[in-house]
């Protein structure tokens, strides 16, 4: 991936569906992988157990894990909006590694749910367990990949104004 790919002046779900260098979709569309530059995109659909969710967190870490050799951060955008989960199940899929992952600081995290009671949940469960700071709760793909992109500029703002010119 070329990670200086020009950012657009309006980073939204579809022209990042349409850009996206990788593009991967599960048997069912059950989930749907997109990545472009430093940016991973993961729609997860229909319901899930928590040993499928461990498995899929296994694997994204390792693809987080390679792109952070090649940048400083990586923006992961989890859409679950259309992930339905039993209630017994919930506490089971925020297990260790979930949280393992997550505490690297290499990684943000957007979280995105259209469903107002599921992101107060959210919310409260993150600022709870002390992670609330970790994540970015948005109510759309739209709303996250603006947040992504301002946070790009800013870090290359940030990055410029300590560069000494000789």
């Amino acid at each position: 991936m070329n990670f200086n790919e020009p950012i657009p002046e309006r980073l939204t779900f579809e022209w990042f569906e349409n850009h996206a260098r990788i593009k991967l979709v599960g048997a069912g569309a059950q989930w749907v992988v997109m990545g472009w530059r430093n940016i991973i995109f993961l729609r997860i659909s229909k319901k899930w157990i928590p040993d499928e969710i461990d498995e899929y967190v296994n694997r994204l870490s390792a693809l987080s894990g390679f792109l952070s050799k090649k940048a400083d951060k990586i923006f992961l955008i989890f859409d679950l909006s259309r992930m339905r989960l039993k209630k017994k199940d919930i506490f089971r899929y925020l297990r260790a590694n979930w949280f393992e992952f997550l505490a690297n600081d290499d990684v943000k995290v957007c979280i995105v749910d259209e469903g107002n009671l599921r992101r107060i949940i959210l919310r409260s469960f993150y600022r709870i367990v002390g992670l609330l700071e970790k994540f970015k709760i948005f109510h759309n793909c739209d709303g996250a990949l603006a947040w992504v992109r301002e946070e790009i500029i800013s870090s290359k703002t940030r990055t410029n104004k300590n560069v000494v010119k000789c």
